[in-house]
Formats: C-alpha cells, structure tokens, sequence
C-alpha cells in the first residue's frame, strides 16, 4: 500500500551541487540549487505518488531527475516544466499545466524566489 498515491508538484528538480574545481561550495550551491527538490521528487516517487509534475528554470536538470526516478519506479507519470519561481505568472502556468495533465494536485511544494531581498519562501500546498 503506498503512502501517498496522487498527484505532486515539485519546483527546484533540476537542481544538483556539481561544483567544478575552480567552484567554492557556497558559489555552486547560489547558481545551482541545494538539490533538495531533487531529492523531494525522488521522495514523492518511493512513497506512492501516481504523477509527478517536476519544475526547474534548469530543464536538463529536470530531465535528468526523471530519469532517476524512472530507474527505480516504473509506473509513475512524470511532467516536466520549465518554469521561474521568481515570476508568478511561471507558477500558476506550472500549476495550470499540472492539472491540465493529470487531472488534479494533491501534494506539492513551491520554492518561491524573492530577489528584492534576497529571501526564499517554501510553501506547501
């Protein structure tokens, strides 16, 4: 029995830290992401979700999350979004998008990206 079995959406899936050698830890992490929506994609998937709706302004990274996902779960429906969580109308496209594709969204999280003052704000839905 799965421990969740709808639909989520994830933004910052594309993110991973690759820092070449020339790289601080500190500067790959600002330009590259922490890898934390990576991670939570993976999540949703090993707990059941039926369909994932996975969003970066990075859509290689994305892609190459889904293919992680797809080698350990078989039958889960993914989307991939580009999508800047900076920009409200990029978000409630992405949000569009998913409930146009899977019918619903059940489960999600949303990094959004505030500039003017350097703050991020994680919210649930």
């Amino acid at each position: 029995m799965s421990e969740l079995n709808g639909v989520a959406l994830v933004t910052g899936a594309g993110n991973t830290i690759q820092p070449t050698p020339c790289d601080t830890l500190l500067t790959a992490k600002r330009f590259l992401g922490s890898g934390i929506g990576r991670q939570l994609s993976l999540a949703y998937a090993r707990a059941g979700c039926q369909a994932l709706s996975l969003a970066d302004i990075n859509i290689k990274g994305v892609l190459e999350t889904i293919e992680l996902i797809k080698s350990e779960v078989y039958n889960v429906k993914t989307l991939a979004l580009e999508a800047n969580t900076a920009d409200v109308e990029s978000v409630k496209k992405m949000v569009a998008q998913t409930v146009e594709a899977f019918g619903s969204l059940d489960y999600g999280e949303v990094d959004i990206d505030n500039n003017k003052d350097n703050r991020r704000t994680t919210r649930f839905l």
